[in-house]
């Protein structure tokens, strides 16, 4: 489940993401120049086991990788 704790445009998305693993997320985006976006996202977990559990188990890095992207095509098309 997700819960969308803030939304700031365009420039903030937080959320929290559970039940299990229960996390917080941040999402960030600053202007870069010509047409660029910077987008930073940073996810705190109760604990390192956690984090770890969920990269490991939920191949949490590569999901985030495949999200960005389709979300940088989707974006490309609007």
């Amino acid at each position: 489940d997700i819960e969308f704790t803030a939304v700031v445009e365009p420039e903030l998305i937080e959320y929290d993401h559970g039940p299990s693993p229960k996390f917080h997320t941040t999402v960030t985006f600053e202007d870069a120049g010509e047409n660029e976006t910077r987008l930073s996202m940073r996810a705190l977990f109760p604990t390192k086991a956690e984090r770890d559990r969920t990269v490991e188990k939920f191949g949490a890095i590569e999901g985030m990788k495949q999200t960005l992207s389709r979300l940088e095509e989707y974006l490309t098309k609007i």
